[in-house]
């Protein structure tokens, strides 16, 4: 591991496999930080310099930014969009989709994907917006249903899984994200200084990936492994997953991203998507990579 090395964090899930497997492989390049807490912990430390990169949620980067943040996007890592479960406690009285219609849902934070996802079902099924109760993540909405101070909460379907096997949990509908899942961002500065890194960086996740898309039951094998889902979800998600690790972005996506945003209330005045990333990144005219 030399001194130079990027640091680079996102979530310990399924998806960051590519990351486990250069690290894995001690490649020089990066230094892989697990970051359980999330997007909202890894935009701070992008803030203050902890992390030079990031693998986050795309609606929370773009919220971040709105909000002043010196960070910057640089590309996609992933262009099938994100899946989200609706659970409940395994003995809530919820048992069809239509009985969560006004009940409490917990969220991670305020503008978190779980809160902006939230807004998004009860939209689609034309109901008022629900109330909120903020959780502070995973742990924290366990906690929350088990003691009923919530009613519902959404989390990524696969690796709330073993919650659902183990009887603790019970998914009662989907949600898919409307853009790319997950995309990398950037502390304010990093392209300025290495940015033929960052491209480098990049084009080696893509690779990982690409390894492990052609080698689907070695992936599944290590998901299986790794993250306790069993090897029929396991198989199922690597189906409906493509990774992409490009280092450019669409205007079409980055215009849904911000117009939803700002129709639940979550931030104000949409920015270009030209001030949303970082010098040298392509912004390709229109469209978008992934689901409408």
């Amino acid at each position: 591991m030399t001194a130079d090395a990027l640091s680079v964090g996102g979530v310990p899930e399924h998806f960051n496999l590519p990351f486990e497997d250069l690290t894995e492989g001690g490649h020089s390049l990066l230094r892989w930080q697990s970051m359980p807490s999330g997007t909202g912990s890894m935009c701070r430390a992008l803030d203050d310099g902890t992390l030079d990169v990031a693998v986050l949620l795309t609606e929370g980067i773009v919220r971040h930014i709105h909000e002043g943040s010196a960070a910057r996007m640089v590309g996609t890592f992933t262009e099938t969009p994100l899946r989200w479960g609706v659970h409940v406690a395994a003995d809530s009285p919820v048992v069809h989709e239509e009985d969560l219609r006004a009940l409490r849902f917990g969220i991670s934070r305020s503008g978190s994907g779980s809160h902006l996802m939230a807004c998004i079902h009860a939209s689609s099924r034309g109901w008022p917006v629900p109330a909120f109760e903020e959780v502070g993540g995973f742990e924290g909405a366990r906690a929350a249903l088990r003691e009923g101070k919530i009613d519902a909460f959404l989390h990524e379907k696969t690796m709330a899984l073993p919650l659902v096997h183990a009887g603790e949990w019970r998914r009662v509908a989907e949600v898919s994200g409307p853009w790319p899942a997950f995309v990398y961002a950037v502390r304010e500065g990093l392209m300025q200084d290495r940015a033929e890194d960052v491209a480098r960086l990049i084009r080696l996740a893509d690779e990982a990936a690409g390894a492990r898309a052609s080698a689907p039951d070695g992936t599944v094998a290590a998901i299986v492994a790794l993250h306790g889902i069993p090897a029929d979800d396991a198989r199922a998600w690597l189906a409906e997953t493509r990774w992409n690790s490009r280092m450019e972005l669409s205007s079409g996506m980055l215009d849904r991203v911000t117009s939803t945003l700002a129709r639940h209330g979550l931030l104000d005045a949409p920015l270009p998507p030209s001030d949303l990333l970082a010098p040298g990144v392509v912004l390709r005219a229109q469209g978008a990579a992934g689901h409408a």
